[in-house]
């Protein structure tokens, strides 16, 4: 019977200790030792399921050569195969995301030739609090997750 209590007990312990047994990805940010891209990807998929709920599978539109936006994954079952697919999130359970969406307009080639800024909906993603950097895709590269960065428009 101790040997059961004792058992019990170091559970116990074990769970309070972490919480409620959540992953940090699962609680406050990124989870430590993810590179800057892998940073910039968990915040995007973070704002992804705060926009969109954590069932959401994801969609991606082209508007035009390169610029990208998501959208309820209703959109890509019902419009032209060319211009949508599925996105596969990298990460579960993010939360807490850095980034938010806001209302502007960029002058075309705000970003010089090859960046082009990434809209959820009909929103820019910024990276910071005041809006200075914003969530960009490099069109020269193929493949979303591995060509996000944040980056300042020009004047």
């Amino acid at each position: 019977m101790k040997r059961v209590l004792i058992v019990l007990i170091a559970g116990l312990f074990l769970v309070l200790a972490n919480g409620t047994g959540a992953s940090a990805s699962q609680v406050g940010g990124p989870p430590a030792g993810l590179t800057s891209s892998g940073r910039v990807l968990w915040n995007f998929e973070a704002l992804l399921r705060q926009t969109f709920g954590s069932h959401y599978k994801g969609c991606l539109r082209t508007l035009s050569r390169y610029v990208e936006t998501f959208t309820t994954d209703n959109y890509c079952a019902t419009h032209d195969a060319a211009q949508t697919m599925y996105y596969s999130f990298a990460f579960a359970n993010q939360s807490a995301s850095a980034y938010h969406l806001v209302e502007r307009t960029f002058a075309p080639g705000a970003f010089g030739n090859y960046p082009e800024p990434i809209r959820v909906e009909k929103n820019y993603v910024t990276c910071d609090p005041a809006g200075r950097t914003y969530l960009i895709s490099y069109g020269d590269v193929i493949g979303l997750s591995a060509n996000l960065a944040c980056i300042k428009p020009n004047p």
